[in-house]
């Protein structure tokens, strides 16, 4: 099982941002980067490049988490795992942003902030550990892992991501410190309980009702529960866009194109969404 220490840097990109060399990267310098990346990909129009800034600069806004106004190598790393998650809801989201009109930018990023939202049950713009673990549980039981989170290895992870996410040590966590978790938690799969071959393994368990070692669509389907379908109103996606987007990419992850999902296909389907 991976630590809930930080993942390893990249030096190398922290170095091309920081182009003053200080140690530090403010939004300037990472601006000033994200835009030259744009030039060298041929992005040079200006509606384009003015919605991947701004992408950008939101992530630097919350991978900011001690509000310094800079990041850290670390806080940098969070970031372009920001803008990775941002890719992939632009993937699977309906074009121009969700049904009541919230902008692409607001959309892929912002809409983290309605689920962390709707996890702080008390209202008190944190949330403490318990509140926290709940969205989890809501998340593995949508997919059928009710027993996931009751692995003393996986409690032990997840007390260690709590501690390490809480930031400012206050035993709390606030927007960014609970986002900073889905950083840590991306890190840790590859390897031990959490990793996307664990996982593939446990879903197969408890959805494959043929136990042929395999999943058809309807099995795959019986995982859109209404747990699942939830999650994706509090992510602003319709309904019908998730279970599209599924379907679609069970037949994309469907490599060797027998109609059914091996050990290996459904790792990789688990990749994409848990």
């Amino acid at each position: 099982l991976a630590s809930a220490g930080e993942p390893p840097a990249t030096p190398s990109l922290f170095e091309g941002i920081d182009s003053n060399h200080n140690g530090q990267v403010d939004l300037e310098e990472y601006l000033a980067f994200a835009g030259a990346a744009a030039e060298k990909r041929g992005i040079d129009d200006n509606p384009l490049r003015d919605q991947m800034l701004g992408v950008c600069q939101r992530a630097f806004d919350m991978a900011d988490i001690t509000g310094d106004g800079w990041l850290s190598e670390r806080e940098v790393e969070f970031a372009e795992f920001l803008k990775r998650a941002a890719a992939k809801m632009y993937a699977a989201s309906p074009p121009g942003g969700d049904e009541e009109g919230v902008p692409e930018d607001e959309f892929h990023i912002g809409a983290f902030e309605l689920v962390f939202r709707d996890a702080d049950q008390n209202a008190d713009g944190v949330l403490d550990y318990d509140e926290w673990t709940a969205v989890m549980r809501d998340t593995a039981q949508a997919w059928s892992l009710t027993g996931f989170l009751d692995d003393p290895e996986v409690v032990s992870w997840m007390q260690q991501v709590f501690k390490k996410a809480d930031v400012n040590g206050d035993g709390v966590m606030n927007l960014k410190e609970a986002y900073f978790t889905a950083f840590l938690s991306d890190h840790a799969r590859n390897s031990g309980v959490f990793s996307d071959m664990a996982l593939a393994n446990r879903i197969i368990d408890a959805l494959d009702a043929s136990s042929d070692g395999k999943l058809e669509p309807d099995e795959v389907a019986t995982a859109l529960s209404e747990e699942v379908l939830l999650l994706a109103k509090q992510e602003l996606m319709p309904r019908r866009s998730l279970v599209s987007y599924i379907a679609e990419y069970f037949w994309a992850t469907d490599v060797d194109g027998d109609k059914s999902l091996d050990r290996q296909e459904v790792r990789r389907l688990a990749a994409r969404f848990i």
